[in-house]
């Protein structure tokens, strides 16, 4: 079946849509459907006469609900939840899809973080915007509601095979993860993420031990496109296919990205000099007159590492050592209504 998107066929979407349907799969843990201020009802209701609605109990659950939507083979997979939903649901269809592409997507808001739907353009409730993906349905090819883009995903696949091939768009490891597996021990919520992240520079200023914790450096070989980056240590390293938008700042300073690379910035110096280099950081400078920091692209990354990880939000614990391939996958096609 002929695909759309970038480069794309000449069948539309609406014509896609009209054989093949939508598929809804709802988080229900989700912040927002958990503490009922989304109506997944809603969400139900706008689907119902053009497709089918899920809400998996599990990841086991996802895996085989991934399976059923192979099969039915839609025209638009809607996913609603936050930045871990994404990941985990995105990884559950690509590998029941294998080869196949996927069908157009379409995350729907319902997590407390949503970084996806905002490096995609995507504005509003959950309810307004898969209302304004519906009418695509009713609406002639070329249609501004039907417009597309594009993005690859992050593959990561462990050499040893322990870990199952994930994907996502959002890698990161070092103070970053520590930092974001101390958010996720408590509620979530974004007062929780400022206080956790001003308790870790704060208790850093005063050298409490949980905030030197927080913020140490650590060991891990770092092989990029087949070049190994030396260092005395990484405090934190982050790579990706979107752009992050964290409290105002945007970590990766090429606004542009190759084809089949993924963007990657590195810290291999102490927190108290990063500290102080914030501000430069900030406005994209620093990284190239300090030795210690990277902010490039690459094909392939290489990583042997103890230290935890975290990948869309997903916390993957410290004390296990792995040895990961960081590359581009997939090329994803998301409708932007």
């Amino acid at each position: 079946m002929t695909g759309l998107g970038a480069g794309g066929g000449t069948e539309s979407l609406r014509a896609r849509l009209a054989q093949g349907g939508v598929a809804l799969i709802v988080n229900r843990h989700a912040k927002r459907v958990r503490t009922g201020r989304l109506d997944t009802g809603k969400l139900r209701g706008l689907v119902e006469l053009h497709g089918q609605s899920f809400e998996p109990a599990s990841l086991e659950e996802l895996g085989g609900i991934a399976h059923e939507v192979r099969a039915r083979d839609p025209g638009l997979i809607a996913i609603c939840g936050g930045d871990g939903t994404y990941q985990k649901t995105l990884t559950a269809l690509l590998h029941a899809y294998g080869t196949h592409p996927l069908p157009v997507l379409l995350p729907l808001a319902g997590g407390t973080f949503n970084v996806l739907t905002t490096a995609l353009g995507i504005r509003g409730n959950a309810v307004s915007v898969l209302t304004r993906a519906m009418a695509t349905v009713r609406v002639a090819p070329g249609d501004p509601l039907a417009r597309m883009t594009t993005v690859p995903i992050l593959q990561v696949a462990e050499a040893e095979g322990r870990l199952k091939t994930q994907w996502g768009f959002l890698f990161a490891t070092g103070v970053i993860s520590r930092i974001i597996a101390r958010y996720t021990e408590g509620p979530p919520s974004t007062a929780r993420a400022a206080r956790v992240f001003s308790e870790a520079v704060g208790g850093f200023m005063m050298q409490t031990p949980a905030a030197k914790e927080l913020t140490r450096r650590h060991a891990a070989f770092i092989d990029l496109d087949g070049e190994r980056f030396e260092h005395g240590g990484i405090l934190g390293l982050l790579a990706g296919t979107i752009q992050a938008h964290v409290l105002g700042f945007t970590p990766f300073v090429n606004r542009k990205r190759l084809r089949n690379s993924f963007n990657y910035a590195i810290g291999a110096l102490d927190a108290s000099e990063a500290i102080g280099l914030l501000p430069a950081l900030v406005r994209g400078r620093a990284w190239s007159t300090h030795p210690g920091l990277r902010n490039a692209t690459a094909r392939e990354m290489r990583l042997d590492i103890d230290e935890g990880f975290i990948l869309d939000g997903d916390v993957y614990p410290s004390g296990v050592s792995r040895r990961l391939t960081l590359s581009v996958g997939p090329r994803l096609r998301f409708l932007r209504p």
